[in-house]
């Protein structure tokens, strides 16, 4: 037979006089609230990283090892543009930030359903340059700056997080 142990509710006097209920201590999220403007900075930051990797990927994909970094697009080849791609990696970062804050609030296990997310958004991610008929060298280009941008985004938004505990 296993013993639970059950925990109780704390209450605390308000500015008006009524009790208010504290959540017990083992229902706590992830400890204390999260310092909004030291995040953002964070998550800023990462958006920033996430750019420049994109950045540094295509400079080292097309430039410097001479792959063709093209995707195909209703059946013609497109270049990936430059600008295009880091303004995309930063709104993913600056989206996946927003969304993790909002998990935080709501979702019960916020780190894990924030981790399956992003996994299965780099999966596709990765996987997506393979549906046209680009060359295989750029598709490969592609796939692997997606993939690391999304290790980016997965691991530095919920670091910014933890280490803006209030």
């Amino acid at each position: 037979m296993t013993t639970r142990q059950l925990t109780t509710p704390t209450t605390t006097p308000t500015t008006d006089g009524r009790r208010s209920t504290d959540r017990p201590a083992t229902q706590g999220r992830l400890g204390a609230p999260v310092d909004d403007a030291r995040y953002w900075v964070g998550i800023a930051l990462t958006a920033g990283v996430a750019a420049l990797i994109a950045a540094l990927g295509l400079v080292l994909a097309s430039g410097v090892l001479g792959l063709p970094v093209v995707l195909d697009e209703a059946g013609r080849l497109v270049p990936v543009r430059f600008g295009a791609l880091t303004l995309i990696a930063a709104a993913l970062a600056v989206g996946a930030g927003a969304l993790y804050h909002l998990m935080l609030a709501l979702a019960p296990r916020p780190n894990l359903y924030y981790a399956w997310l992003t996994g299965l958004g780099t999966t596709l991610a990765v996987l997506w340059p393979f549906a046209g008929h680009a060359p295989l060298l750029g598709q490969i280009a592609v796939a692997v700056i997606s993939l690391t941008i999304g290790l980016v985004v997965t691991l530095l938004v919920p670091l910014a997080a933890v280490r803006t505990r209030a």
